[in-house]
């Protein structure tokens, strides 16, 4: 099988889901470093071959290329969880851990917290109290 390789940085959120799923799975993956930091991700060539959108992460699995942490996990979890434990085969079961995601991915404001609390330090940019108000009422309205 080819090899996977999971590109971010490991403070991300989104490189931890994917991580997260490749370790659970037992997927064998080689991690290799994006330094958002350094704004590696804004580069134009990091945009024309890794993420239209600038963002991180992404995977590679042979001549797959997949970007969207979600989108990852997903596929991770299709070839790598023989025990369909981790991702449901059963298209019911399937069907109620997919809503699940999608209440995540829709409804669950918690990454704006963490930019504005956790990212924006390595950038040095103040935090937008502004976002960091509306992000914590959108968390308690869901919650």
């Amino acid at each position: 099988m080819a090899s996977l390789s999971i590109h971010g940085m490991k403070g991300s959120t989104c490189t931890r889901r994917i991580l997260a799923t490749a370790e659970e799975t037992g997927a064998p993956y080689k991690f290799v470093l994006v330094d958002g930091m350094k704004g590696e991700h804004k580069q134009p060539e990091y945009l024309e071959k890794n993420h239209p959108f600038g963002r991180i992460p992404f995977i590679n699995h042979g001549d797959l290329h997949v970007y969207e942490s979600w989108a990852c996990t997903r596929y991770i979890a299709e070839v790598y969880d023989k025990t369909g434990t981790f991702y449901p085969k059963d298209p019911k079961v399937r069907a109620i851990a997919e809503q699940w995601i999608s209440v995540l991915q829709s409804y669950y404001p918690a990454e704006k917290i963490v930019y504005e609390l956790y990212f924006n330090q390595f950038t040095k940019t103040p935090t937008n109290q502004e976002n960091l108000k509306k992000a914590d009422t959108e968390l308690k309205s869901t919650l």
